[in-house]
Formats: C-alpha cells, structure tokens, sequence
C-alpha cells in the first residue's frame, strides 16, 4: 500500500515525451499506460488495472468457465487486482439466490479473490475507500456504473460477463480508445441543488445518446467535491458515455491523502491543444432540484 504524502513528489512531473498537449485526457491516459502516444480510434490489447465483479460471476463467468474447463484464472493477474463485490441483490432471502451467493464465495475462496459480503457496502465507493482505485488507472467492471471511478482521474469502463471472462482466462481485453466530449463545468450550485441535479438536466438537455462510444471529460470548480464528481462521472452511463472524467487537481490531491493506495497515482491532464468532437460549458449557478419520471432517466422535471 502507498501513502499518498510519501510518494506525491514523484508523480507530479509534467508528461511532455507523448506530445501530452494534443491529447485528451482519454488519451494521454492511455498514451502513459502504453508508453508510446495513443490517439482516438486505435485499438489496443491491455490488463486492467483494477477489476470489480458482483453476481455477475455466477449469472455468466462461473458457468462458461466449468463449460470450458478453466480452472484457473490467468496467472499474469493479480489476484487482489480482482475484487468482487455482492452489492446488487442483498442478502438472500431465496434458496437460489443463496446457492447464488455460495457459488460465488467459492469461486473467490478457490482463486484468492477478496469477495465482500451483502451489506458491506456499494462496490463502486468501497472499492476507492480501499485503495484501490489511482489516478491514470484503467479500471473495467460488470456494471455499467463502473464509469463512478473517473472521479478519481481514471479510465473507467463498465464491461460485460464475457469480457470479463476473457480477461480472468487470458490476462487482456481489447478496447477501442474513444474520442472525447468535454464539458467545462463552471460556477457553483446554488441552494439544494447538488450534483445528481447537474447530470439529470444535462440528460434533459442533451438525451440519452449524446455521447455513446465517447469518453465525457469533465472540467470543474475546486469546490466541485469528490463526492459530486463521483456522481456526475457515475450518470455519464445514462447519456450513453463508455467513460467519465474528471482532472486532477488540488481538490484530488487533498483527498487522495486520506488513502492508502494499492498503486502509484499516475495522473493525467487534458492537452491545451487536445481535440475534442464537442465541447459544451454548463452555468452551474442555473442547476435547479429535478427529478426524473417513469421510465426514462432523461425525463425530466422541476422537483417542485
């Protein structure tokens, strides 16, 4: 584990040998993680960082594992860098969705896999709570809410129980590098309007396809909290986004100090020159209570 103060010297040194200042933060992410410069559109073979599962392993990873005799996962992987968290049904209350919840305790016992009972928490916040999550990561998950992490300066993508499975046998997945949306957040909330307020009047204004295969980076205000952030990059899912996010800046280096970190941060910063398919500035100081009727996210209405 890393003690954010000890090692923060060491990872401020400006990025300059990838040409950083063309690339989004999408792609100076990548461009780091690879060690050569990585535009939108290439398609590239990688190991996550960080993997999080839930009771998808037992709908889908399980069963196709015992249909193709794997038993083992990829030995190139991490076993800590695999948590899975049971935070989508409860706790059991049937005999199947017990034996569900076994299955999996096996699975994880039988692979070393750290597993999290029904009711410790939400994956998505337990996971940055335990480390595990650092600026500049690729981080992939079954849930398409997985895009939660880019609050914390990563590439965060929610996959499937196929994908997943390709990654626990074979060590890699392939993922297409999206072109990127900016949207400069700028101003401050005002009242009871807080962030979950900001995402549902962007999905008013723009819908629910405003950026499938796209990357949404986001720029804000200092006083813009993690928490707000982490609610912001979560419902970028709902306007159809693969990721979310957010800079790193003082904001994220004060809270990044709270943490004991499993990796090193490597953070990365959007380009002065970098290109964008669309850039849109939000006023935040217009953002007002809103709720989301039946059965769309993106139906909108005042709140009162």
């Amino acid at each position: 584990m890393y003690n954010y103060i000890d090692i923060q010297m060491n990872i401020l040194t400006p990025i300059t040998k990838w040409k950083a200042e063309y690339l989004t933060m999408t792609e100076g992410l990548f461009s780091q993680k690879l060690d050569q410069t990585i535009k939108s559109g290439e398609r590239l073979e990688l190991t996550p960082d960080q993997i999080l599962t839930n009771e998808m392993l037992a709908a889908v990873v399980i069963p196709k594992m015992n249909i193709l005799k794997a038993s083992s996962i990829h030995g190139s992987l991490r076993t800590d860098s695999i948590k899975c968290f049971m935070d989508h049904g409860g706790i059991g209350t049937n005999t199947a969705y017990v034996n569900l919840h076994q299955s999996i305790r096996e699975f994880c016992l039988k692979h070393g896999l750290p597993f999290y009972e029904p009711g410790t928490g939400i994956g998505h916040i337990l996971l940055t709570e335990l480390g595990a999550v650092s600026p500049g990561d690729v981080i992939m998950g079954t849930d398409s809410h997985t895009t939660t992490h880019g609050a914390l300066n990563t590439f965060s993508q929610g996959i499937g129980g196929s994908d997943l499975l390709e990654i626990l046998i074979t060590g890699k997945t392939w993922l297409t590098v999206p072109p990127a949306i900016h949207i400069n957040l700028k101003g401050k909330l005002q009242g009871y309007s807080s962030a979950k307020d900001l995402a549902l009047s962007l999905l008013k204004k723009f819908g629910l396809d405003f950026a499938v295969g796209h990357s949404v980076e986001f720029t804000c205000p200092l006083d813009f909290s993690i928490a707000s952030r982490q609610t912001m990059a979560n419902m970028v899912a709902e306007l159809g986004a693969t990721s979310g996010i957010f800079p790193f800046d003082p904001t994220l280096e004060q809270f990044l100090t709270q943490l004991q970190l499993e990796r090193i941060p490597r953070p990365v910063t959007m380009g002065s020159e970098a290109i964008y398919e669309r850039e849109e500035i939000c006023d935040l100081t217009t953002v007002i209570p809103l709720v989301a009727k039946p059965h769309r996210p993106n139906n909108v209405v005042p709140a009162c």
